[in-house]
């Protein structure tokens, strides 16, 4: 009976703990901001393929840096957010849906010719 309740008191302790744990960068702005980056990685690699001498600059960081600027976050809250994102499987698993979801948005957009 004692084991019991000692199970019971780590189960409950452990759900406390679980129930505050939050991610700094809300759910909302991660996928855009998640889509924002794979952007700019694509881009990197098609402009530093064709000029090598950008690989040295580190040009992909200072883009990183822009997107965060744009979405006003820190650098540190978005990979704090990502840490708490992988390691809730179905919530890091919701947030790919939803970048794949942009995607899919962004390539069906027609671009329409101005009248």
């Amino acid at each position: 009976m004692r084991y019991l309740y000692l199970i019971t008191l780590f189960f409950l302790v452990a759900c406390q703990f679980s129930e505050k744990e939050k991610a700094p960068v809300a759910f909302a702005k991660m996928p855009r901001i998640v889509w924002e980056l794979m952007q700019s990685d694509g881009y990197y690699s098609k402009i530093s393929y064709q000029d090598s001498t950008l690989k040295g600059k580190r040009k992909n960081v200072e883009m990183y840096q822009q997107i965060f600027e744009l979405n006003k976050v820190t650098a540190k809250d978005f990979y704090s957010s990502i840490d708490f994102y992988e390691k809730h499987p179905l919530l890091f698993k919701e947030l790919m849906d939803s970048v794949t979801a942009i995607s899919k948005r962004e390539k069906n957009e027609t671009i329409r010719p101005i009248k």
